[in-house]
């Protein structure tokens, strides 16, 4: 079975002030499916796509100040910062054709509009 990478966002009944940040992802990795709504599984070949074939990591990086990359994970904690990447991935989703990328991109932007709503954090397991 390939392994999966997920990125979500929390359940809005988990505290996540109350939790330790390792916790909140054991507590993720062991609760969320490839069915959880705040949840989305890629492979790695998926995220190859988003590392060496798309702009979506790049802009993640440069408005979080991170290095998410395969074999690298992240979160993204300020509203102000979901929100800038929210924008700037909208504009970049208009130039993309349909297929892999945008699909991911797609539901990654499902998964920051929640995480914006729900003032829950977002993460990245790569």
């Amino acid at each position: 079975m390939e392994k999966k990478y997920p990125i979500y966002v929390p359940f809005e009944y988990i505290n996540e002030d109350l939790m330790e940040h390792g916790d909140v992802i054991t507590w993720c990795n062991e609760n969320l499916s490839e069915s959880s709504s705040n949840a989305l599984f890629l492979s790695l070949d998926d995220i190859y796509i988003l590392q060496y074939n798309s702009e979506v990591l790049d802009i993640i990086n440069e408005e979080n100040g991170g290095m998410l990359q395969a074999g690298e994970d992240d979160w993204i904690l300020s509203t102000e910062v979901k929100l800038r990447i929210f924008k700037r991935l909208k504009k970049y989703a208009e130039t993309i054709e349909d297929g892999r990328e945008k699909d991911i991109l797609e539901g990654l932007l499902r998964l920051l509009d929640i995480s914006i709503r729900t003032k829950k954090n977002i993460y990245f397991i790569f």
